[in-house]
């Protein structure tokens, strides 16, 4: 009954097919992928499952809206709006039209800005007031849900790093692994910490100066697709991590192989 009203708000469901790239959910941001067996059953599956998801939301609150008498237009926007943002649909604005190039170099632009967007909702004075208390609610419960996954892990013994100057703040580290709760904000908490102390603290626990500039064109660069952080390690002669990008090809033939590997290869294989 509010499938309409989604639509004039501006509520965003993916189509299954669409000869649009930039039209799909950045996840499966691909043609051919739909030919190989069974990928296009899971690509179903994941864009029908967000689709309803988004759907059931709105019509959620469009129902208790309607029900208190405070249903409007400008709030049912915002309410897209957020929902939107909240699912990994951020809006690029005028980049919008060159979203599918965008994906060639960024590794999910619209997940980027979507991640930035949902905090600046909060404080945005077009935000509807029903719709900000929402967008709090949720975030407080996002934040103390991960908060207390990470303590858990904590008190059953894997390392857990509270610094937030640190690469592996928040995060749990099992051995060498490390699981990362925080679905894209930790990364903006990280280098924001940064930015504004100026420092930085590395894994081994190393506390550094952190140069501005060169912070924001880690973080920047952080978020380049693997083909184009492997064209931009050419370039610059130094790997992400530091390390001379000739020497890292030179050490051997099966390191070579891996790199080639990691950077072509599809991220689910």
């Amino acid at each position: 009954p509010w499938r309409e009203l989604a639509d004039k708000s501006g509520l965003y469901l993916a189509p299954l097919d669409s000869a649009v790239l930039s039209a799909r959910e950045e996840a499966i941001l691909s043609r051919w992928l739909g030919h190989v067996p069974l990928v296009k059953n899971s690509q179903r599956s994941y864009v029908n499952a967000l689709n309803k998801l988004r759907q059931d939301v709105f019509d959620t609150y469009a129902a208790k809206w309607d029900r208190e008498g405070s249903l409007t237009e400008d709030r049912m926007i915002s309410l897209a709006n957020y929902i939107n943002a909240a699912t990994g649909r951020g809006n690029l604005g005028k980049l919008s039209n060159v979203a599918s190039e965008l994906s060639v170099g960024f590794f999910a632009p619209r997940l980027l800005v979507s991640r930035l967007q949902v905090p600046a909702q909060l404080f945005a004075p077009g935000t509807d007031n029903a719709v900000r208390a929402l967008i709090a609610r949720d975030l407080a419960g996002f934040i103390a849900t991960g908060s207390t996954l990470v303590g858990l892990a904590g008190l059953a013994g894997a390392t857990v790093e509270l610094d937030p100057r640190s690469s592996d703040f928040a995060k749990i580290k099992i051995g060498h692994q490390r699981i990362d709760p925080w679905g894209g904000f930790q990364q903006l908490v990280r280098y924001t910490a940064q930015m504004v102390t100026g420092e930085y603290k590395s894994p081994a626990g190393y506390v550094g100066d952190a140069n501005r500039f060169n912070t924001l064109i880690r973080f920047f660069r952080s978020k380049l697709s693997p083909s184009a952080g492997a064209a931009v390690s050419g370039l610059s002669g130094e790997t992400f991590i530091g390390d001379n990008f000739l020497d890292t090809l030179g050490k051997s033939p099966e390191d070579r192989q891996s790199f080639i590997w990691n950077t072509f290869m599809p991220l689910f294989i």
